[in-house]
């Protein structure tokens, strides 16, 4: 009989490899790892803030065209159509991101919005009254947004 063909005593078998726990234990943290993303994608999509706002910026935006093609403002008197519309969208942004952080039910992370709506108004107010005076104040806002999203980070 060759080595192939002898049948292996029972004592002498060595039993398969048990699977690392390892391996199992960063297949179940990957897994509700994805379930956490997925949970935070549906809430993004369903976050009724973000909805009110964007639709207020259109319904905001429609008005100013509105009042426009009537002749009822005239535009003159703020430096133009874009400038009260950057105005109020920066307003529109930075509201959103101040009802963020008083409704638990809607926190998330700010700082982008913040930065986003003070440059908004930075457009807008410029062009009302010029780069000179809103150019710096709103990069001192800027910053102190940075500074502040920095220290409070993990405590809101």
């Amino acid at each position: 009989m060759s080595d192939q063909e002898k049948p292996v005593e029972s004592g002498s078998q060595v039993p398969p490899p048990a699977p690392q726990r390892d391996e199992k234990d960063e297949k179940e943290r990957r897994e509700e790892q994805e379930k956490h993303n997925e949970k935070e994608e549906k809430e993004q999509r369903n976050d009724p803030l973000s909805n009110i706002t964007g639709a207020l910026v259109l319904i905001f935006a429609g008005v100013i065209l509105l009042a426009q093609s009537q002749g009822w403002v005239t535009w003159d008197q703020f430096g133009g159509l874009w400038n009260v519309f950057f105005v109020a969208l920066g307003v529109a942004v930075l509201l959103e991101a101040a009802l963020r952080l008083l409704l638990p039910a809607y926190r998330r992370p700010i700082l982008g919005q913040v930065i986003g709506g003070l440059v908004l108004l930075a457009i807008g107010l410029g062009g009302m009254t010029g780069f000179q005076l809103t150019g710096p104040v709103i990069l001192i806002g800027i910053g102190l947004a940075i500074l502040v999203g920095g220290l409070f980070r993990g405590r809101v």
